[in-house]
């Protein structure tokens, strides 16, 4: 049979099956057809379902247009629908719709302590405070992308225009006060193609508190044939108060503000196994951990940076390839953390940073992460260095979260056991006191175990040289 031909058996096909269900529909009463809608919706929402007034709209396809709709006992509320009736589906007696559109749609939902949705369009999730910070929101996208991308919502393409989203969780710091975030001006695509066994999602979002516009947030998502979902989301003007509660969830009193942009791009294929790479710039930081009692001075920082890569499996967490740059400051980390997060959590890291121009304000600002004994003779060695090159320098070693963030924050006395610093410099000139200069300084400079060696060490006192040193100090 030649292709033509068998491309004409198909289109009659169809024809035959969208007239038939069409005839079939026409003697269908408005009541009728408005009854029957809401009992095929209720079924799938398992839910009640409410519409104010429904037509059929004759022709093809044939449609459906209705307002006053309101399903899951009106948590989702629409001003206005418009629907395209599957007549192929219809005729083999599997009514379904091939497009919706919502206009001013307005979706509430609750998240209980017990980790469940209210409605339950997403499914059920794991409960609040088992994990956090990074592998809260990440697992929260995992959720969201595959409950969209895995089968149809309602119909095979859905459009959403002018509609709003309220999300109400208990705090990740177990306050009192709920977390809510609100999203308008929520417009988006949804498609699921059944021959193909594909599906595609836009989104675009703006995120508000009140009166408040902090920020807006661009989604678009696939999955394959093979169930492998991405997701890459892009981030603009973003308000960073709005983490607030998943720092809080670890400190009860700690703060972030600023403002984000950047790009996210996500991919799994196995549920609980996700990939994140993160291309963020933050500007006008202010973070404070709150990790004493006594009110303390805002972390400040007016750009940073951030690329990294992210996986998370149900064993670990690991970042890996991160540069973090903060002013002249680039950093370069990679860590692995055990799950369940937590203070106790086994924490391996390696932080580094190459190639620093020495001055002042760069020197102050590497002070505040050196551990506390050893902080007054860093802010004093950055008031007497007139130039030079830091080569490296490098910390590394495995202990609790907790630990890692008293070394980091600066609230360490000292190094705890297991850690490693090594550093370089080169090219140093000092002043020691108003008659004296050291210059040319270099040194390589390594401390482990409590012993700290000095190798290759030299320069100058006031143009004199000074003689080669090694040598090792250990307690």
């Amino acid at each position: 049979m030649q292709r033509s031909t068998r491309v004409l058996l198909v289109v009659s096909v169809l024809l035959c099956a969208a007239a038939a269900g069409f005839y079939s529909s026409r003697a269908l009463s408005p009541e009728r057809v408005r009854t029957y809608v809401e009992d095929l919706l209720a079924k799938v929402t398992r839910a009640p379902v409410e519409i104010a007034t429904l037509r059929l709209v004759w022709g093809f396809p044939i449609r459906l247009e209705g307002t006053g709709v309101r399903l899951y006992q009106g948590a989702l509320t629409v001003e206005s629908a418009s629907a395209r009736i599957d007549a192929l589906a219809l005729l083999l007696g599997r009514p379904g719709l091939s497009l919706l559109r919502l206009d001013g749609a307005h979706l509430r939902m609750d998240r209980s302590p017990q980790g469940e949705w209210q409605p339950p369009i997403f499914g059920a999730s794991s409960p609040p405070g088992t994990e956090q910070l990074t592998v809260t929101p990440l697992g929260a996208i995992e959720q969201v992308a595959r409950a969209l991308l895995s089968r149809p919502l309602l119909a095979d393409t859905l459009i959403v225009r002018r509609s709003r989203v309220e999300v109400t969780q208990p705090s990740p710091a177990g306050d009192a006060q709920p977390f809510r975030l609100e999203f308008g001006g929520v417009n988006g695509r949804l498609m699921h193609s059944r021959l193909f066994g594909e599906a595609r999602l836009y989104l675009a979002v703006r995120v508000e508190s009140g009166e408040r516009d902090l920020g807006r947030i661009e989604w678009e998502g696939s999955r394959d044939p093979h169930g492998t979902l991405h997701a890459t989301m892009a981030a603009t003007g973003l308000d960073l108060s709005t983490f607030s509660p998943y720092l809080r969830g670890v400190r009860p009193t700690a703060r972030l503000s600023g403002t984000l942009d950047g790009v996210a791009e996500f991919q799994t294929s196995t549920p609980g196994v996700e990939q994140l790479d993160l291309d963020l710039a933050v500007r006008n930081v202010e973070a404070s951990l709150g990790a004493s009692a006594e009110p303390e001075e805002p972390l400040r920082i007016p750009e940073l940076t951030l690329r990294m890569g992210v996986e998370r499996d149900p064993e670990r967490v690991v970042l890996s390839g991160a540069r973090i740059g903060v002013g002249d400051l680039d950093f370069a980390a990679d860590a692995e953390i055990a799950r369940p997060l937590g203070e106790r959590a086994k924490t391996r890291l390696r932080l580094s940073l190459e190639e620093l121009v020495l001055a002042r304000d760069a020197l102050r600002k590497l002070a505040e992460w050196v551990p506390e004994s050893g902080r007054d003779r860093m802010l004093w060695l950055a008031e007497r260095v007139r130039s030079g090159r830091l080569e490296h320098v490098e910390l590394r070693g495995t202990a609790p979260l907790e630990q890692w963030r008293q070394v980091v924050s600066g609230d360490a006395e000292r190094l705890p056991a297991g850690f490693e610093l090594a550093l370089g410099f080169d090219d140093v000139d000092i002043d020691v006191d108003e008659a004296s200069r050291l210059g040319d300084l270099h040194a390589q400079v390594h401390y482990a175990d409590d012993t700290l060696t000095v190798s290759d060490a030299g320069g100058e006192l006031n143009g004199a040289p000074l003689p080669d040193l090694a040598l090792s100090f250990t307690g």
